[in-house]
């Protein structure tokens, strides 16, 4: 007979961003197991070696995906037909703790001005996004990106959008908001409505 002993270890280590593709769960840990202390040289977690046995364990990591948007004015200016540019900036940030694939943002301006006389997209930009033009219209189209652009940890994308508005006899407040979305690495979705102002929570 042969005695056993147990004991438990745990092991706290980083997984960079990027590192694992598909499901959260494809991912292993190998180990080799010594009954005594091994050399150096036989150490090694692949290929051959002069003792030990080689275990792999699936380990279940977790992912928490948070997409964040806030959106602002920038400008209103009027024009001599009676119509106003308006200009609104958006900020999409990655709020998680993974990078964000597929990431979209909608503006329904189709709701938003539905009792003004008309409306007409000026423009699409963004420095970090590939923009939906010319797509996007804000009423049968309401996306505002391509949607197969990744975002990064902790960076932050800026989106401006500019209008021409004609109000006619509706010159009332128009409340405005926009969504943003994206998937992680593993699938898992995220979704955020817009703040008002310059700062994603």
């Amino acid at each position: 007979d042969q005695a056993v002993s147990t004991c438990n270890y745990t092991i706290t280590f980083d997984i960079p961003a990027g590192t694992m593709s598909g499901s959260p769960t494809d991912f292993y840990g190998r180990f080799r197991l010594f009954s005594t202390q091994p050399a150096f040289s036989a150490f090694a977690y692949n290929g051959p070696a002069s003792a030990g046995e080689v275990e792999d364990y699936n380990w279940l990591t977790s992912e928490n995906p948070v997409i964040g948007i806030a959106k602002e004015l920038v400008d209103v200016s009027g024009n001599d037909d009676g119509s106003y540019t308006v200009v609104y900036g958006l900020a999409v940030e990655n709020l998680g703790d993974v990078a964000l694939q597929d990431v979209q943002v909608t503006d329904n301006l189709g709701t938003t001005f539905a009792t003004a006389s008309g409306y007409a997209v000026s423009s699409v930009s963004s420095d970090l996004f590939t923009v939906n033009v010319p797509g996007y219209d804000g009423s049968s189209n309401v996306n505002l990106l391509a949607g197969t652009d990744s975002l990064a940890l902790n960076t932050t994308a800026q989106i401006t959008l500019t209008v021409v508005i004609t109000p006619g006899g509706s010159l009332g407040t128009f409340n405005n908001s926009a969504i943003a979305s994206g998937d992680s690495p593993g699938g898992t979705p995220t979704q955020d409505t817009s703040d008002n102002g310059t700062d994603p929570d």
